[in-house]
Order: structure tokens, then C-alpha cells, then sequence
């Protein structure tokens, strides 16, 4: 057969799989021997391709009479089905199929580099990538990066048919949700129950739904079935069809990757894979689940491996994925198509989909209450909720110290609860809690989970009264709300626990609108309690700022809103600031004994301490040093950072120009710049580690003065990066690998690497100054930055990479600032990395990292 094309007979053939195939091999992936006429290599993303290419294989193999056929997987779960009786009969596991394939797959292939580190692990579904097969010869297409990105090119003859279908179903100017029900290996499904519930929600509503399957010519719309379409589709009409949907709901798989090709919003249920093998996530994906997910009992009868140590998927439940496809059309469908969820524009609550709504809350227009459910919800381009789960208690007078410890605890546990229920499936959540008085709710989150990060806020900046065993533990500031640092979208959970009464009533609409804004635009959820009631303000032991009368006029009279007070909840415990110490006093209510607690005023010298201290190396380039410092002033920022400008032996007026800089003209009247002068040229390392010693902030960031930051918010990024996971100890801009030799070459942001380039790197001030920032064995500029990565990665601490719009002026300047003959000084760099990294050389890997 000549011209055997893989995509035709994908259609023509009844034993292949509904899903496209995926990239078969690459002779830049795979050391193989390719002269050898007689063997194909077949490589899949998954196990689920591999079973749908078994048939294929067979094919072939009867076809091609004498030609070696192997195929294998990348799937680390694919064992775990082993044994049970579907699988045996869809894809047996018998010598000439998956186990030899493995083992194949590990004699051939250098696995490490390959396949365990390698792009084409789990993005290649649904690329449209041709085979053309020369008999006797074969010929393996060869992928450049670019074309790597799943994107499809859709056919004219497609693009035509799903026009028609879009005309013949009047689904133009209709919002249309498109589902692919069905993935790769059968094991990745979700229940068909839940599927019916989020389908049924979503049309009652008004919104259409199209399967995206190959040959479904049926949609829904309403409590209507339409199977009277013009064609039954291919997988590349589908293709074409999930170009004009609105938002896509897809499992980790086939159409996840086109909803990205073509910046579609889309829903991401879960991933078989775990998340070092998957495709990065683009910024319209909300994915439903960060781990690998157990699911072949939903339609593989009874049979339970018990080998896979991942979640259950009967967790996610419908109506999580209902919010997640509901709060990407409220976030992305902008246009007038939204109003077709209803005969005329409503407001719908994000919670329970009422359109019980009041509007105008606060003096905002953002702002809605349900009458429902109760909610406050912000409704815009964000669809953020502000959840009322608690009942109004009993008013609690006579509570003794213990007692009321136990209430705060039973009460944070029942926020904890809840919690859990609404992120199901969610890795680390980040949570403000404002008004954390003793930090009960703080310690008790803590806790109760590693994966709860919680940043305390109180009235008072000199209450230092939290183990600052984290960063971010507490933030405060005398001004209150106007010098809260609360960055845009940072946390997913805003606790606003008994604050509002003791704000002055200028302040409180402030205080909700940040609190509103600091949340993730789409999952956010704040927490809010406050009492209104007048008893309150006439008991002995409760000490608002505000007066009853101003809070009754600035809230408590708005619509909607003081019912929605009453019923989240009662205030217990007040703040007080009793002498010019600002010491804080735990009051208790009704007639129990005052009780207080005095905590030690912080350091006066520690007042607006820098969060981030930059350090910035300077030899002769002056106009290089006068455009990093512009850059640097120009972009916006909430951090609240120093900048540590060091004079390397500079003869070109540097040293002159710093004397004169006056910090509050180049970068603002909050930023702190700091000078260090040195006679001769210290270089990369010796230069940075004196700079360390006079840091103020909690994080240290290095930055090459021919880096001009082009982003702002950028300071935000390089602390975001550290959130994520508690082992992160450097983050940085530029993601490199090692050569041979030791020098460094940049990858592009999201492949795999082993090091980060160190123009443009932070780290956490206190852990570096123990751990050690650069070896000074090595001299001028170069292997620093590697040897501090591997020594990291060594001590089992992690790496992280964020993207960053910069202009690196002249990547060759560091090394032009080195002295006449500087190959001398870079040869024994390379030299000594090389003899000190010579096992990893060999290996690239550390004992304790799996791949």
C-alpha cells in the first residue's frame, strides 16, 4: 500500500478507536536504528492509546507480513488493570502486547531524557500528524516545536459542514457548551448519571450542548434531542465543531488540548496522568482535579484494583462541575450571547442559580445578594461568592477561656468542612484570614491540612503575635484597610471573621471591595461574619471602633444586607488597642472576666520591612544600570521592596551616579535603595553574597542590571511562584539545561530543565543565608547558578519557572565585564562544576527523584 495514510484508514477501518491518534515517534525522542526497514516503533501518550492502536498494530502486522511491530506506552497506571476480564478481552496483556512493549521501551529508549522528562508524553492527542508509509521503506514524520501544539488545521470541506450544522440547529448567537464524553482508555470516565445531572442543568438554563464525538450527529438543547442533523461527523468535523463552541467540558485529554489550541474556555475533569507528564494548563482551562484520579469502576463493573494511591473520582461531584462551566461563561462569554441564558438579562447566583437577586449591594454595581441561599456575589467579569454558611447562634455570654476556645475550634472546623466540600479535587489553597485575633482559625487550618496556607491579618501592624513560620503568616497596618496588602486574585478563601465593627464606617465598603478583588476571579469564596445587632454595642465587654448608628447607616441599612449578617453569624471576641504600646486585648462579652493578653510591641526599625530585597550588580555599563533602575521604577507593584545597587570596581562615572541617586525621586517615596561600594571587580558570586548580608526583605532577588522588566505586578509573580509548594527554594525567569561540557543553554518556559538561569532569581532570605548561596570556588560569572540549582535539587528542595515579560539587552555582557583573558577564568569554572556534578553528569538525575 503505498501513500498508507493513518488518519484515512483511522475512518475506513472498523477497529480503530474514535479518538485521533497520536504522535507515533520522533528520531529526535528515540535512539533507534532506523536503517533497519523492518521495524515500526509505535509510542502512545497513554494507555488508552495504546489499546486503541493494538488493532492497528494487528493490522498492519497482517498487512506488512515480516515487519517487527512494537508498541508501548508511557501510561505509569497502565498495570494497575491487569487481570481484570474487560481489559483481557479488549487488550489482552500476552507476550506480543504491552509487557514486552515496556520492557522494549526501556532497552531502547534512554527513559530518563525520553519519555519521563519529554513534551510528548501526554499532549499529542488529536494532533493531525500523517504517516506516509513507502513500501518497502517507511518514513517517520519529524516534528518541529511549533508543531508540537495540538493544533488542528480544519479542513475546508469540515469548516463547511460545521457551518451548516451551526445554521441547520439555529445555534448562532446561542451560547454552546461542547462535551466529549468519551476518552482514550476507557478508564477516564466519569459517571454517566453525573454527565445526565450537569447536561440537564445546563439546558434547562437555556445554554446548548453538542457531543463532541465522532459519530454523534445529536445534540440537546432544552428538554430536546436533535438527531435530525445533515451528517454524521468525523473526528475532524468535530474538530470544526469544537472551534465555534463557547466552552468545552473535556477529561484531560483529546479536546482539552483543541479547546487550547484555539483559546477556548474550557473545563478539565480530571487527568489519568500525573501533572509532570501532563501539558501545562493555558489561563482558559479550569481544571477540575490536580492529582491522578481513580476511576474503572464507573464502567468496568466491580473490579477495583486498589494500586492506584489517587482519589476517588465519585468525589466530583456534578454540581462542582456545574460552577466551574457556569463561572467560565460568566468570566469569558462577554458578549451579548449571555443574555440568552434567559428571555431578558437576569443576574443568576453563582451558588444556586436563583435569579432571586437583589441588586446594587454596598454602593457597588458588581455587588448582588440571593434571597435564596443567602449569598453575596460579585457578578461582572468575575464571578466570585461570598458564602453565608453558618446559622445565628444562641448570643454566648458566659463562656469561660476554655469554652471559648472550643467554640473558635468547633467554628473554624465547620469553615474547614466546607471548604473541602467546595474545592474538592484542589491542591493547595491559599486563604486570607482577617481578624485572627489569638490565630485560632490560623493554627486550626494549619493544622488540619499542609495544603492550607493562611496569611493573618489584624488591626494592629505592631502585633506581631504569630510563629512566622511562613512568610506570609501575618500582614497588618496601622492605616487598616487602606494599607492592607491583599494582591488581585491571590486567594482562593477570604475569612472575614468579626472585623467590620471595629473599622471606621469610611473604611468598610473599602474593606468588602478588597476583600472581594483579592479572591480568584473564578472559584473565590469569602467567608463573612459580623454581628448588627444593637446588644452588641450595648454590652460591657464589646468595644467596636464604629458606633451602632454609623454601622447601622453604612450597612446595616442597605438591602438585603443586614438580614445576611443575621444570619451568617455572632461576634465573641473583640480587639482593643488599650496604650501607646499597642498591646491587644481579648475581651469576652456579658459578664465573664476580662481576659487579656499583651504581646510584645515589634521592633520599630522593622516598620514597612521590605518584602523583597532586588540586588542588582553593577561593572561600568552605565546606561544599563540607568535603564534597569528605570525599569524597575516604572512598573507597578504591592510589594513593598528595597533595591540593593552594588558598585563593582565601576570606572565609567557608575559610582558618581549612585552617590547622587536619590531613591525617593527614581523609585518612590516606599522604596528603600541601598549602595555598596567595592574597589575591584568581586564578580557574580562574591558581589551577590555581600549583597545578602545587607538585605532587609524576606525574599532576595537577583537581577542582572542588562534585565529590563517589562511587566507589571512582576514582584507578585516571583513570590506566587513559592506558594505553590513548600519545598520551592529559588524561582526564576529563565529555565536552562546542562550541556556536556557545563556550560548552560535556555529551554522554553514549560519544557523540562535542570537549572535556573541566575539573572533573574529569588530566594527566601532566612533559608538561603543557612543553606548557602553561591560556592566562591568559582570565579567571574558563570556555573554558579547551576551548582546552587543541583545543590537544591540535591537537598530535595524544588525548582520553579514563571513566565515574565523582560529584555535581556545582551545576553553575552556578563561575561564582557570579566577581565582581559576571561576564558582563563571560565575554563576553571567549567572545570571545577564539572569534576563536582561529575556523577549527576552522567546520570542527570538524584537518587531520590524518580525520573
Amino acid at each position: 500500500m503505498n501513500n498508507f495514510d493513518l488518519l484515512s484508514a483511522k475512518y475506513t477501518h472498523p477497529n480503530l478507536a474514535r479518538e485521533m491518534l497520536p504522535i507515533i515517534a520522533s528520531q529526535n525522542t528515540f535512539q533507534m536504528d532506523y536503517t533497519n526497514k523492518n521495524l515500526l516503533f509505535i509510542y502512545t501518550g497513554g494507555f488508552g492509546d495504546l489499546c486503541m492502536l493494538t488493532p492497528l498494530a494487528k493490522y498492519l502486522k497482517r498487512t506488512y507480513k515480516g515487519v517487527r511491530i512494537e508498541v508501548a506506552t508511557v501510561d505509569m497506571w497502565v498495570e494497575s488493570f491487569k487481570g481484570h476480564p474487560y481489559f483481557d478481552a479488549v487488550y489482552p496483556f500476552t507476550p506480543e502486547n504491552v509487557l514486552p512493549a515496556r520492557r522494549f521501551i526501556h532497552r531502547v529508549v534512554d527513559f530518563n531524557m525520553a519519555l519521563a522528562k519529554s513534551r510528548w508524553a501526554n499532549i499529542m492527542h488529536g494532533v493531525d500528524v500523517h504517516f506516509k508509509w513507502f513500501d518497502p521503506q517507511f518514513d517517520l514524520s519529524i516534528l518541529t516545536p511549533e508543531d508540537k501544539l495540538p493544533i488542528l488545521s480544519i479542513q475546508r470541506i469540515s469548516k463547511e459542514k460545521a457551518e451548516a450544522f451551526w445554521t441547520f440547529n439555529d445555534l448562532n448567537d446561542k451560547i454552546v457548551v461542547g462535551i466529549q464524553l468519551h476518552t482514550s482508555g476507557f478508564v477516564r470516565m466519569w459517571l454517566k448519571e453525573y454527565y445526565d445531572e450537569v447536561i440537564a442543568n445546563l439546558t434547562n438554563k437555556g445554554i446548548h450542548v453538542i457531543f463532541l464525538e465522532e459519530t454523534s450527529p445529536w445534540y440537546f438543547t432544552g428538554d430536546r434531542i436533535h438527531w435530525n442533523t445533515p451528517y454524521c461527523r468525523t473526528m475532524q468535523d468535530n474538530v470544526a465543531l469544537a472551534s465555534k463552541c463557547d466552552v468545552i467540558l473535556a477529561p484531560d485529554s483529546a479536546f482539552a488540548h483543541i479547546a487550547q489550541a484555539f483559546d477556548i474556555p474550557s473545563v478539565v475533569l480530571f487527568g489519568a496522568n500525573p501533572p509532570a507528564f501532563r501539558t501545562g494548563y493555558h489561563p482558559k482551562s479550569y481544571p477540575m482535579w490536580s492529582h491522578p484520579v481513580c476511576a474503572p469502576c464507573f464502567n468496568l463493573s466491580t473490579h477495583c484494583p486498589k494500586a492506584v494511591p489517587s482519589p476517588c473520582m465519585v468525589d466530583l461531584k456534578p454540581d462542582i462541575v456545574l460552577n466551574a462551566i457556569m463561572n467560565q461563561i460568566y468570566t469569558y462569554v462577554k458578549d451579548l450571547r449571555t443574555t440568552i441564558l434567559r428571555k431578558e438579562p437576569v443576574i443568576e447566583c453563582p451558588f444556586c442559580y436563583s435569579i432571586d437577586v437583589d441588586n446594587k449591594l454596598l454602593g457597588s454595581n458588581s455587588f448582588y445578594n440571593c434571597k435564596n441561599c443567602q449569598s453575596l456575589f460579585v457578578m461582572g467579569t468575575e464571578a466570585t461568592g461570598i458564602h453565608s454558611c453558618f446559622d445565628n447562634p444562641d448570643y454566648l455570654k458566659h463562656l469561660t477561656e476554655e469554652e471559648y476556645i472550643k467554640y473558635k475550634t468547633e467554628y473554624t472546623q465547620r469553615i474547614i468542612e466546607d471548604i473541602k466540600t467546595r474545592f474538592v479535587g484542589f491542591g493547595q489553597l491559599h486563604i486570607a484570614d482577617i481578624g485572627s485575633e489569638l490565630g485560632t482559625i490560623s493554627n486550626t487550618f494549619r493544622k488540619a491540612s499542609p495544603n492550607l496556607l493562611v496569611d493573618s491579618f489584624d488591626i494592629n501592624c505592631e502585633l506581631a503575635y504569630e510563629a512566622k513560620e511562613r512568610y506570609n503568616v501575618i500582614t497588618t497596618t496601622v492605616d487598616v484597610v487602606s494599607g492592607m496588602i491583599l494582591n488581585p486574585n491571590q486567594y482562593e478563601v477570604v475569612i472575614l471573621d468579626g472585623f467590620i465593627e471595629h473599622l471606621p464606617k469610611t473604611q468598610l465598603k473599602d474593606l468588602l471591595l478588597r476583600c472581594c478583588v483579592a479572591l480568584q476571579p473564578k472559584f473565590g469564596t469569602l467567608y463573612l461574619r459580623t454581628p448588627v445587632a444593637e446588644e452588641f454595642y450595648s454590652n460591657d465587654g464589646y468595644d467596636p471602633i464604629v458606633t451602632y448608628e454609623d454601622y447601622n447607616v453604612s450597612i446595616g441599612t442597605l438591602k438585603g444586607f443586614e438580614a445576611l449578617c443575621n444570619k451568617i453569624g455572632l461576634q465573641i471576641v473583640s480587639h482593643q488597642i488599650i496604650n501607646a504600646e499597642h498591646e491587644l486585648t481579648i475581651q469576652r462579652q456579658g459578664s465573664v472576666k476580662q481576659i487579656t493578653q499583651s504581646f510584645p510591641m515589634a521592633k520599630k526599625e522593622e516598620k514597612g520591612r521590605p518584602v523583597v530585597s532586588i540586588s542588582v550588580l553593577a561593572c561600568n555599563r552605565l546606561e544599563q544600570t540607568k535603564k534597569c533602575i528605570v525599569a524597575i521604577s516604572e512598573r507597578l507593584t504591592d510589594i513593598p521592596f528595597e533595591v540593593i545597587i552594588t558598585d563593582n570596581g565601576s570606572t565609567d562615572g557608575t559610582k558618581e551616579y549612585l552617590t547622587t541617586l536619590n531613591a525617593l525621586k527614581e523609585l518612590g517615596a516606599t522604596t528603600n535603595m541601598k549602595f555598596i561600594y567595592h574597589s575591584n571587580n568581586l564578580g557574580f558570586s562574591r558581589g551577590h553574597r555581600k549583597a545578602l548580608e545587607q538585605a532587609s526583605g524576606e525574599f532576595f532577588l537577583m537581577l542582572n542590571n542588562d534585565m529590563y522588566i517589562q511587566e507589571d505586578y512582576w514582584l507578585e509573580k516571583f513570590i506566587g511562584g513559592f506558594k505553590g509548594d513548600p519545598l520551592v527554594r529559588a524561582v526564576a525567569v529563565y529555565p536552562s539545561r546542562l550541556r556536556p561540557d557545563g556550560t548552560g543553554f535556555r529551554v522554553t518556559y514549560g519544557e523540562p530543565f535542570e537549572y535556573l538561569e541566575g539573572s533573574c532569581f529569588a530566594v527566601p532570605v532566612e533559608f538561603i543565608k543557612t543553606f548557602g548561596l553561591f560556592d566562591i570556588n568559582f570565579k567571574g560569572s558563570y556555573c554558579e547558578d547551576s551548582d546552587l540549582c543541583l545543590r537544591l535539587r540535591e537537598a530535595k528542595f524544588k525548582l520553579k519557572a514563571i513566565e515574565l515579560n523582560t529584555i535581556h539587552d545582551n545576553v553575552i555582557l556578563t561575561t564582557q565585564t570579566l577581565p582581559s583573558g576571561h576564558n582563563a577564568v571560565l575554563i576553571p569554572s567549567l572545570e571545577y562544576f564539572l569534576n563536582k556534578w561529575s556523577t549527576y553528569m552522567q546520570t542527570r538525575k538524584f537518587e531520590h527523584e524518580k525520573y
